[in-house]
């Protein structure tokens, strides 16, 4: 870093690699969007990053975190839901998710 400070929950944070950052709950933005629009809301979010049980993708837990996730956020967009089919506006909700 440059300059500036993060501060998550009232502490501040150093975080050394993008993967940390993640942890933390940092996460970029880009103004161009990054979505694959032909995958799910799901599939979107944890692209790269899937969860597993057993040795298996987890779709049923990613999903219900999904929900939660845009939920928070005032979304209820639904998480199977292809990318590229909702309004700009679920897209852009979907992106910063």
């Amino acid at each position: 870093p440059d300059s500036g400070t993060i501060t998550v929950r009232g502490s501040e944070v150093v975080h050394h690699s993008p993967a940390n950052a993640r942890k933390l709950g940092i996460n970029v933005v880009l103004q161009d969007f990054s979505l694959a629009p032909t995958l799910s809301v799901t599939e979107n979010l944890f692209l790269g990053r899937e969860l597993k049980k057993l040795g298996f993708v987890d779709h049923g837990r990613m999903r219900a975190i999904a929900r939660e996730k845009i939920g928070q956020l005032g979304g209820a967009i639904d998480p199977d839901a292809e990318v590229g089919s909702l309004p700009r506006a679920e897209q852009q909700l979907v992106e910063i998710t």
